[in-house]
């Protein structure tokens, strides 16, 4: 049976350590589900494919396996010698005196601790004094809160990308207009260039055909002046 002064000073230690285990595994469950949805929701954006029950799958996975952690997490029990061998390594001062100072009972008949005893507890007493075991584990505790808020964060940004697929980005009124203009003024030049290149031909014929009717004239005047 383990030390009722020690216990009294590991107990709220053992409370803070149970819930920083079920941040932990909540915070892995919680990334893992949430980066599966963003992944999901960029296949689905890339590639066309969906599944119309995506999103309640989702949801329903993401309940399940939180309250499976959290069943799972009240079953599992921690001793406080795991507690207090966390504690020996924070603090190296210690040196076992904690694991020590728990294992000592007092005497059965009197119910009081010998001389060693008394020593060993006020000595791991002390230590707590002058560096607080608790410290290390509440502050590991309020990152793990962090880490789980961010992971929530993910769960519920991959939960609205599969609820409310990215649609291709319509053009705007602007775009619209600009790009109208552009092509009717290049429809327009086109056929200016067109109409210049016939009028060019045209021109080149009509400058030719005068040109070929005085030489056939002339070659048949040679001919009657010769005769």
């Amino acid at each position: 049976m383990p030390n009722n002064i020690i216990t009294a000073a590991l107990e709220p230690i053992l409370k803070c350590h149970r819930q920083q285990q079920i941040r932990k595994k909540i915070t892995l469950l919680w990334t893992a589900l949430g980066s599966t949805g963003l992944l999901y929701a960029l296949i689905r954006h890339k590639q066309g494919w969906d599944h119309p029950h995506a999103f309640t799958t989702f949801i329903t996975l993401w309940i399940t396996g939180t309250l499976i952690l959290w069943i799972q997490h009240r079953r599992t029990r921690l001793s406080l010698r795991e507690v207090a061998r966390r504690i020996e390594q924070e603090h190296p001062k210690l040196e076992a005196a904690l694991i020590t100072a728990l294992d000592q009972q007092p005497d059965p008949k009197s119910g009081d601790y010998h001389l060693l005893q008394t020593r060993v507890i006020r000595e791991a007493l002390e230590n707590n004094l002058k560096e607080p075991w608790d410290q290390p584990f509440h502050i590991q505790l309020f990152f793990t809160g962090v880490l789980r808020f961010a992971s929530l964060l993910i769960v519920a940004f991959g939960a609205y990308l599969i609820k409310n697929p990215i649609e291709p980005e319509k053009p705007s009124l602007e775009a619209s207009v600009y790009t109208a203009v552009n092509l009717l003024w290049s429809r327009v030049m086109l056929n200016w260039n067109a109409e210049m290149l016939l009028s060019s031909r045209r021109g080149s014929a009509k400058r030719f055909l005068p040109r070929l009717a005085w030489s056939s004239c002339r070659q048949t005047d040679k001919h009657k002046h010769y005769r």
